[in-house]
């Protein structure tokens, strides 16, 4: 009984692993595309919220959670990913007139074979009510090892966001949005 009882600790214990993805750093091309395409403009950010069923905490190969956005939900911190963007290339300020919100409407996960993050955002503001969406996918290594693949895995989520903030910023549509036409 004891040793079953000491197997089935050790189980749970080992089942309990969380991977936590790192702090976003701002990607230098999406600061110069920014600069490029907002030129004087100013925006701040308003609200951005997820779809329902956007999970915050995807699984790793059925094993351990991913907590990709440690203490705030996903869709916040894909709206501080952006923020940072955009001090980096000076144009965000709290008194700005116009305001862009997003919606984080898919969050894709894998971990087998070729892994990949994959996202969907819609964006909008008061200068562009309807806004538009991108989608984005980042593809990364993964392992036969399953915490090799959860690590890689957690560990391309601050490059997946980038690469999405990649696509809304070079959308052709960007410029409306952050009030530059």
């Amino acid at each position: 009984m004891r040793i079953i009882t000491i197997s089935l600790a050790a189980l749970a214990l080992t089942a309990c692993e969380t991977y936590s993805s790192s702090p976003y750093m701002a990607s230098t091309q999406n600061v110069i595309d920014i600069e490029d395409r907002v030129g004087e403009a100013r925006v701040r950010l308003g609200d951005f919220s997820s779809d329902p069923e956007v999970n915050d905490r995807p699984i790793c190969r059925l094993t351990a959670p991913l907590d990709v956005s440690p203490g705030v939900p996903v869709s916040e911190y894909v709206r501080q990913a952006m923020l940072t963007e955009l001090h980096q290339a000076r144009v965000h300020s709290s008194s700005a007139d116009t305001v862009i919100e997003g919606t984080l409407d898919r969050l894709a996960f894998s971990a087998t074979g070729t892994g990949s993050w994959g996202f969907t955002l819609s964006l909008r503001s008061n200068r562009h009510p309807d806004g538009y969406t991108v989608s984005s996918e980042h593809a990364f290594s993964t392992s036969f090892d399953g915490h090799m693949a959860c690590t890689n895995g957690i560990n391309a989520f601050a490059p997946a966001v980038s690469t999405l903030i990649n696509a809304a910023v070079n959308h052709p549509e960007f410029p409306r949005l952050a009030g530059a036409q």
